[in-house]
């Protein structure tokens, strides 16, 4: 027999022992057309040892396993051809449909479109993970009270309309249950024994849940705390650091990644306001880049956290009338050496 007829006996008599999708034949051909079968095959592959539980057909063994991950968000719908090892190999985003058949649907061809492409992409789909807001029965795959955000959601079967279709088990859970799932099992809480996710909303920045503004409160520990006490050795099984200092600034928002959350939210189009837990936390700065000579306005300046070296919030009235003695970039902070005269009366 010749080689191409030992290629179709070998394709067409072989078959997915984990379940039939009906690709197995393209798997196997797409491998076999790959060999040099002028060449002994031991040189060319070597199967890779495989626990006696998991089925060593060849199609299993050459591809990745993965799964299909499902996002339903208040604004978007997302699926994704995940591997094993939380590695995203394929990633589909679609709006949202306002009701449940148009939603079942598109997820549906979302899901199919993904297990098309696994094929072509060597991933073996083993099932699906559905991940959406509201309280959820992950026991019975049913969302019992959905966010409002998600129309048509409340009493919602999920897992039997997708396992039927695609022939696959189906998982279905609370986005924040997922998103703890997954640190743990690949992110910051792998490895850990506790740990906390925090989940404080869908889309970009709090906009999706209706909000308009994000506000933070910000704290100088040299201003809080003593030295003594910011070094002092901090042994608790909850502590980020070996003293009390180190503990308490991993948990506070430093200068500069508070501005990247401004910067941030100036992008998405809210408003984000820090108040500061003590005097050093906050400071008048410049709204906009003010030249030197430039006599100041009320609008050219703002209260924002900054560094602890501008004037006062409270004082900022006294610098209406004044001019700045030297450049002051935006966002920079409004010192009393670069006003002139200040705490002296503008004249009027």
């Amino acid at each position: 027999m010749d080689p191409e007829h030992i290629l179709c006996v070998l394709a067409l008599s072989a078959s997915s022992k984990i379940y039939g999708d009906g690709n197995a034949v393209q798997r196997i051909l797409k491998f076999m057309q790959s060999i040099d079968l002028s060449e002994p095959l031991q040189k060319k592959f070597c199967f890779p040892p495989v626990k006696e539980c998991i089925s060593q057909d060849i199609d299993h063994i050459l591809e990745t396993q993965s799964a299909l991950a499902v996002d339903l968000g208040g604004t978007n719908l997302r699926v994704a051809i995940v591997s094993m090892k939380g590695k995203v190999v394929k990633k589909y985003v679609q709006l949202n449909p306002k009701t449940f058949e148009e939603r079942i649907e598109l997820i549906l061809t979302m899901c199919k479109q993904a297990m098309a492409d696994a094929v072509h992409l060597n991933c073996r789909i083993l099932g699906v993970g559905v991940s959406t807001g509201g309280r959820v029965n992950p026991q019975d795959g049913i969302v019992l009270h959905s966010t409002k955000l998600i129309n048509e959601w409340s009493s919602v079967d999920i897992r039997t309309p997708l396992s039927s279709a695609l022939h696959l088990p189906v998982w279905v859970d609370n986005d924040g249950n997922c998103a703890a799932l997954a640190e743990r099992k690949f992110g910051h809480g792998k490895g850990m024994e506790n740990f906390v996710t925090i989940i404080t909303g869908t889309g970009p920045f709090p906009l999706d849940r209706g909000a308009d503004c994000a506000k933070f409160q910000k704290s100088e520990l040299e201003f809080k705390f003593n030295k003594k006490a910011l070094e002092r050795p901090y042994t608790s099984k909850h502590s980020w650091g070996k003293t009390y200092g180190e503990h308490k600034r991993h948990l506070e928002f430093s200068h500069e990644q508070y501005r990247e959350l401004q910067q941030y939210a100036k992008e998405v189009g809210i408003f984000f306001t820090a108040s500061g837990m003590d005097e050093l936390g906050k400071s008048v700065v410049a709204k906009t880049a003010i030249p030197k000579g430039t006599e100041l306005t009320l609008d050219m300046l703002t209260v924002k956290v900054a560094e602890p070296k501008g004037v006062a919030p409270e004082d900022i009235f006294q610098l209406v009338g004044k001019k700045v003695t030297i450049d002051i970039d935006e966002d920079e902070s409004v010192t009393e050496d670069a006003v002139d005269n200040y705490g002296k009366k503008a004249k009027a």
